[in-house]
């Protein structure tokens, strides 16, 4: 939920089109299997360290991702329309 917020307030106040790119629904396909991943966890109790280990990546390759792709939008000037 933070980073579909996140992603709709960078791009509305930059001047962006509101649709997600590839880019971003990657991001938001990463925050899916992290919880599912998750959750996955509790239940497998032989696994459950590797799992959240790999929940805690995807996780982090989120919001990476958010901040290399919607970094620059915040940090760099405006594209002329």
């Amino acid at each position: 939920m933070i980073l579909a917020v996140m992603t709709r307030a960078t791009r509305g106040h930059v001047g962006r089109t509101l649709s997600a790119g590839r880019i971003t629904v990657l991001i938001y396909a990463l925050v899916i299997l992290a919880a599912i991943t998750r959750v996955i966890a509790a239940f497998a109790t032989t696994w459950t360290m590797p799992l959240l280990i790999i929940s805690a990546c995807l996780w982090i390759a989120a919001f990476a991702g958010f901040v290399l792709s919607y970094g620059p939008m915040l940090i760099l000037p405006r594209r002329p329309r």
